[in-house]
């Protein structure tokens, strides 16, 4: 008995761990809608000022594959050799500077520049990223999402 309540005590120990790594939300393009399972973050070199770093988080409408994500030399084109859905932001200065998004069987959209949607940081640390992103699309055919992140950042080569 004794064995057993240990391994159920340990086993809950593990919960609010394994809950930290997550996202969730949806994105819709036109006709299309992805609803994101897993969610991964990553840092880039930041291609402007080679002291700096720069955040990437990904959601993905299927379990996203982290050994190959670790060992692939760019992390980008791991994540873009998925089969499912994908959304990927990338967070500079409390806000989104780009979004890529894929809708299965071909829609590929993306928007970089000057910050858009609206992101509500509650975490933003050099162990990870927790928060929302929304962005409601001006016309029907522009992309609009609601996603949440809570993610500590994968290392990659």
């Amino acid at each position: 008995m004794f064995k057993f309540t240990g391994f159920v005590l340990a086993l809950c120990s593990l919960l609010p761990v394994a809950a930290l790594a997550a996202g969730s939300g949806t994105c819709s393009y036109k006709d299309k809608k992805n609803t994101f399972i897993d969610a991964i973050a990553y840092q880039n070199p930041d291609p402007f000022d080679k002291d700096k770093k720069e955040s990437m988080v990904a959601l993905a409408t299927e379990k996203i594959d982290v050994a190959k994500f670790k060992a692939s030399d760019n992390p980008d084109m791991a994540l873009l050799g998925m089969d499912g859905g994908l959304v990927k932001i990338r967070l500079g200065d409390g806000a989104v500077t780009s979004i890529y998004a894929y809708f299965p069987l071909g829609a590929n959209i993306s928007n970089s520049g000057s910050p858009f949607g609206e992101l509500k940081l509650t975490r933003s640390d050099a162990t990870g990223v927790a928060g929302t992103f929304t962005l409601k699309g001006k016309e029907a055919d522009d992309v609009s999402c609601d996603i949440k992140f809570d993610v500590p950042f994968t290392p990659h080569k």
